[in-house]
């Protein structure tokens, strides 16, 4: 079949190889950043307060599947940071691409305080945290080189 020898190197060229080892460690980074965020240490008590939501409030079943959503879209959203960086020639425009997807995060975002009424902190809160996560991915590739 004529031009079949083709559709791999499309694929290639629109979904790039991402490095396994700095792929899982940008994950970790992003898993662990979100965590550290909503923990006691930081912000989990101005969470609870803005959503009334408290662990006790959360089902075991609904905790395991949180986190195992939470881990996969941090993978695909560390994949989309790696192939940003794989992509990017010159640091100003790594630090553009993080600021466009952040961009689209907190308009996404802003749903919440548009229809749901959420305190305006609640998304101050969460904005924050999807850009020190996004920053965090990208910098375990960035560094890694």
């Amino acid at each position: 079949m004529q031009g079949m020898e083709e559709v791999p190197a499309i694929a290639e060229k629109a979904l790039p190889h991402v490095a396994a080892l700095p792929l899982i460690a940008a994950t970790a980074v992003m898993v662990l950043i979100g965590a550290l965020w909503y923990s006691s240490l930081l912000f989990g008590k101005a969470w609870v307060r803005h959503t009334g939501i408290r662990a006790t409030d959360i089902r075991a079943g609904e905790k395991k599947r949180g986190y195992a959503i939470g881990i996969i879209t941090s993978l695909a959203m560390a994949y989309v940071l790696g192939m940003l960086v794989a992509h990017s020639d010159k640091t100003m425009h790594l630090f553009l691409g993080v600021g466009f997807i952040w961009f689209f995060i907190i308009v996404e975002q802003l749903n919440g305080v548009l229809w749901r009424r959420d305190p305006i902190a609640l998304f101050f809160l969460q904005a924050f945290r999807s850009l020190f996560t996004l920053i965090g991915g990208v910098m375990v590739f960035y560094l890694w080189g």
